[in-house]
């Protein structure tokens, strides 16, 4: 019988100041950040130099005038954020928060997103940091495989394995667990997420209680009405549905029992009992899932809560909460029976391992990390160099295309200036239209700046003439 033990993990965020490459016992050997090769972008000449705070000023006052901000001027400014006070970090995030809503935001660098997150890691941000990563549509700031890696490792070693399952539902929401080391590590932070905590205390979908009837309602008239939809991804905020969830999508990278038996638990812990039966009917492995895995199902079943069908609401006042997918009474039955007679047809077929799951993600874990880490080491330093080359060559094509722009406002300037002084000279020429008060001639546009790099300007003297 599975024991799933009941304990309540806190999230300890203004307690511990984390700073990368401490020497500290973790998974992950110290090396693994590369904090030397890190620092070394520091030293190149497009950071070296740079005041963190004028610089940031300068962005701040383009962004309120609506000027355009260059994806590279961002990119530099993330990678001196570390170096700033903590105190400046609100005004820091309110910058990269308007940058988001602009339309350079779709041309961030990779190292952007790269480096913010290891300077709010360095400062023992956690919180300011989940909060950002949790709302990417204003931020869009996201993990890569190694910011990941090295925030389970952090939140594993200290044993807050609700900050490690917080990490791989991002992971899961982007769809991305094909790193092994941040896949395993996940899969052990929501292991032990699961056996420490106790999810039948609150379940997110269904705490939406408000007083409705109490409050008057007041109804517009509208040109339609677009009906809500749970999308079962983005939209899901029961934990235990985004831990259930999370174990589905890893128990798929792993081709194995271990990762059929987490299937099994995710569908359980994500209420999709009809996935996980077709789960185990579908698999004609030698051994299917272990006993644990079963086990846990079965509780899972048993103890989901149930849900009459509610009277049918008109459409303009159905809510996300009225199309929350939920279980009947008369499927849960219908699922127990058939998921015991499965049960029991597997143990007469001696297709049930009897495996200690916690001890096998272990050792995993320690496997992967010790065949992989070196490689990961390897590669972070290329790109880290990398970085830097695309940082410089980014910076070039800016210098280059304002240069373009300030000879283009120079041509501008110096036709003005011949449109003036052809005024000047034909005015005498000009003076007895002037005199007769023609004024129906053709409209000759003044130049105010060059648009199109093709555009043909006729020379002061041609304009508004007709073409022959």
């Amino acid at each position: 019988m599975l024991t799933i033990l009941h304990k309540s993990i806190h999230s300890r965020y203004s307690d511990r100041y984390y700073i990368l490459g401490n020497q500290y016992r973790t998974y992950l050997s110290p090396s693994y950040t590369c904090t030397n090769s890190w620092a070394k972008r520091l030293e190149t000449p497009i950071l070296k130099d740079i005041s963190t705070e004028d610089f940031a000023l300068k962005i701040q006052s383009k962004l309120d005038k609506g000027i355009r901000i260059a994806s590279v001027d961002m990119d530099i400014l993330a990678n001196k954020l570390e170096l700033i006070d903590t105190m400046q970090l609100d005004y820091m995030e309110t910058l990269f928060y308007k940058f988001r809503h602009t339309a350079e935001a779709v041309h961030v660098k990779e190292s952007t997103n790269h480096a913010f997150i290891r300077a709010l890691i360095k400062f023992g941000e956690f919180e300011r940091l989940f909060k950002i990563l949790q709302d990417p549509i204003n931020y869009g700031i996201f993990l890569d495989d190694f910011t990941s890696s090295q925030l389970l490792d952090h939140f594993i070693v200290n044993e807050d394995f609700h900050s490690a399952a917080q990490v791989a539902y991002q992971l899961m929401l982007q769809e991305e667990f094909s790193h092994p080391i941040s896949r395993i590590l996940s899969l052990h932070g929501c292991d032990q997420h699961w056996r420490k905590h106790d999810f039948s205390a609150t379940n997110e979908n269904d705490v939406e209680d408000k007083n409705d009837d109490e409050e008057e309602e007041e109804w517009i008239r509208v040109g339609f009405i677009t009906p809500p939809w749970f999308d079962g991804h983005f939209d899901i905020k029961n934990e235990q549905w985004l831990l259930g969830k999370t174990f589905t999508y890893l128990g798929r990278e792993i081709e194995s029992i271990l990762g059929r038996s987490y299937q099994l638990i995710g569908h359980g812990l994500f209420e999709k009992f009809d996935q996980g039966l077709e789960l185990l009917k579908a698999d004609n492995s030698e051994k299917v899932v272990a006993i644990e895995a079963m086990e846990a199902f079965k509780i899972l079943l048993e103890n989901c809560p149930t849900k009459e069908d509610p009277p049918k609401k008109d459409l303009g006042v159905v809510k996300l909460e009225d199309v929350i997918p939920y279980v009947r009474p008369e499927e849960k039955e219908i699922y127990i029976q058939e998921f015991n007679k499965i049960y029991n047809n597997l143990k007469l077929e001696g297709k049930l391992e009897d495996l200690d799951l916690e001890k096998e993600v272990k050792k995993l874990m320690e496997n992967t990390i010790a065949q992989t880490e070196a490689y990961d080491i390897e590669k972070q330093e290329k790109l880290y160099k990398n970085w830097n080359e695309i940082r410089e060559e980014s910076l070039k094509k800016e210098i280059e295309a304002m240069k373009v722009d300030q000879e283009k406002k120079e041509i501008a300037e110096k036709l003005i200036q011949l449109q003036n002084r052809e005024e000047k000279l034909s005015y005498f020429e000009q003076l007895e239209k002037i005199k007769l008060g023609i004024q129906r001639g053709p409209k000759i546009v003044p130049i105010t700046e060059v648009k199109e790099e093709e555009e043909f300007v006729a020379a002061p003297g041609e304009r508004g003439r007709k073409k022959q």
